[in-house]
């Protein structure tokens, strides 16, 4: 045992150089930690967004298939054994870019014996300067045979009919309102689902498995199911739906602490002392004045963002992935706006207590939804009314969604929220609306367009309520940790439904081999 007594003197000083090494340890283990913790929330993000462009270019690959198929010939020479370079939003070629510049790259072939189609995609999420910071693969393949089957068949659909409105329980229309767009639910209950001078335009009606479409469907007397499903008829689900919750993400427990974000007024510049008055020149144009932006340019954990008096906000990708959280996000009045935003840049914003967005504010307006994500975890309600405008995608634990008077929402919405309200003069490009555990009340003269899931719906109003339209992008519905492992299918059964089986009869696999 060391005599630490043997010099008093020597022994302090030799203890506290020891205490300030290990203090030197630890602090370095504590940064190297947070940096390492930071680092692999972006790698874990840029690894889920790089796997749903894996994922697209097999749907891409398959699209390809199809409009390239003849029914003698089979599948197109011209489109095997090669690689197709491309993006979601750029569409596909056949020479690589010089320096590479894709999030999205795939080839299909046959097997030795021509009897299995494979398909190999890779996704790639790069920076501004279009350097790789995350890359994933996927591998499909299917019986030849049988997706000759498939593609061959009669319906000529593209996999299935989207849904404009699903209603577990079943849906109550009043006024004068219409749907465009097919309509389901799972329930066989007498009047669940109840016409006014009401209309499902361009789509079917489904009602739960052998349910009788005397006893389920409440039609006025004075007119017809032809009257109120012009485009359609009423059909039966061969087996219930099930449309379950993403689990919800754990939040990042090691961003550095940045305390509040405010919006302090400017301070005013002193005024310089008048000069003598010179022969006036011919004006020249002003140049614009810059915008002034409050900036956030670090991923860090915040107790509260606060942004008053018509402030605005500039958080910088820096061409990148930005990683926030925040307790309380609080816009009562001012805007947030996404500056250096790359192609493939992203705002993940994690918000644990309470979201408020007041008075007419803006969220990413000018930008793409594809840029901001954000995941809150507080059990209020969340609300957009006024003429506030949001432009991004929102995972909710818990809380309760309201659009109202002239608020806008674009982007996707899943919540685990009881109560959805879409109300007044609303325009909610929502692409798809997810709330299976919810009461769905929209009135008023407000649209959501999208696809709507949820526990029941009650529409009034006038005017076309709920729009079904299928031709947008569900990167962010796609990408969420569901507990199948894959996103439930917002296709229903009828004409071109055959078709839509190549992604369940074919086998998936993550990574190409």
């Amino acid at each position: 045992m060391f005599n630490w007594y043997r010099n008093e003197k020597g022994s302090v000083m030799v203890s506290v150089l020891i205490m300030g090494l290990v203090a030197a340890v630890l602090g370095a283990g504590i940064g190297i930690v947070g940096l390492n913790n930071k680092k692999q929330v972006e790698q874990e993000t840029n690894s889920v967004r790089a796997h749903y462009y894996a994922k697209s270019g097999v749907e891409v690959a398959m699209g390809l298939i199809i409009s390239n198929y003849d029914s003698n010939e089979g599948i197109s020479d011209s489109i095997l054994d090669q690689w197709f370079y491309g993006g979601i939003d750029t569409g596909f070629t056949k020479d690589e870019n010089n320096p590479p510049d894709h999030n999205i790259s795939f080839r299909i072939s046959l097997d030795d014996t021509k009897s299995n189609l494979i398909i190999e995609s890779w996704g790639y999420v790069r920076r501004g300067d279009r350097v790789v910071v995350g890359m994933e693969s996927v591998g499909y393949m299917i019986d030849y045979a049988e997706l000759k089957e498939i593609i061959g068949g009669s319906t000529g659909g593209s996999g299935g009919v989207p849904m404009a409105l699903f209603a577990e329980n079943g849906i109550v229309m009043t006024g004068s309102i219409s749907i465009i767009g097919t309509v389901a639910t799972n329930s066989t209950e007498a009047n669940a689902v109840v016409f006014g001078d009401t209309n499902i335009k361009q789509g079917d009606l489904y009602i739960g498995v052998n349910g009788d479409p005397d006893t389920v469907v409440s039609i006025p007397n004075d007119s017809s199911v032809k009257d109120r499903i012009p485009d359609g008829e009423i059909k039966n689900l061969e087996e219930p739906l099930n449309f379950p919750l993403p689990i919800f993400p754990a939040f990042p427990e090691d961003l550095p602490s940045r305390g509040s974000f405010d919006t302090p007024e400017e301070p005013e510049e002193p005024e310089e002392p008048e000069e003598p008055e010179e022969p006036e020149e011919p004006e020249e144009p002003e140049e614009p004045e810059e915008e002034f932006y409050y900036y956030i340019g670090e991923d860090g954990y915040y107790d509260e963002i606060k942004i008053t008096s018509n402030r605005k906000v500039g958080i910088d990708l820096k061409n990148g992935t930005r990683v926030i959280r925040v307790k309380r996000l609080n816009i009562e009045q001012g805007s947030i706006k996404l500056l250096n935003v790359g192609p493939n840049s992203k705002l993940v914003l994690y918000v644990d207590d309470s979201i408020f967005i007041g008075g007419d504010s803006q969220v990413n307006i000018d930008g793409n939804y594809r840029n901001l994500d954000v995941f809150y975890k507080g059990s209020s309600s969340l609300s957009f009314p006024n003429n506030t405008r949001f432009v991004g995608s929102l995972f909710a634990e818990s809380a309760d969604i309201i659009i109202s008077n002239s608020g806008g929402f674009t982007g996707e919405i899943v919540t685990g929220g009881t109560n959805v309200k879409v109300s007044g003069d609303v325009n909610a490009y929502t692409r798809v609306l997810y709330a299976p555990n919810a009461k769905f009340h929209s009135d008023g003269s407000g649209r959501t367009r999208g696809t709507v899931v949820v526990k029941s719906a009650l529409i009034e109003g006038g005017g076309d309520q709920i729009i079904g339209d299928y031709s947008y992008d569900l990167s962010f519905f796609n990408s969420l940790n569901w507990p199948s492992g894959r996103a439930p299918s917002l296709l229903i059964g009828g004409e071109g439904e055959d078709r839509g089986t190549w992604r369940y009869k074919g086998r998936w696999t993550l990574g190409t081999s």
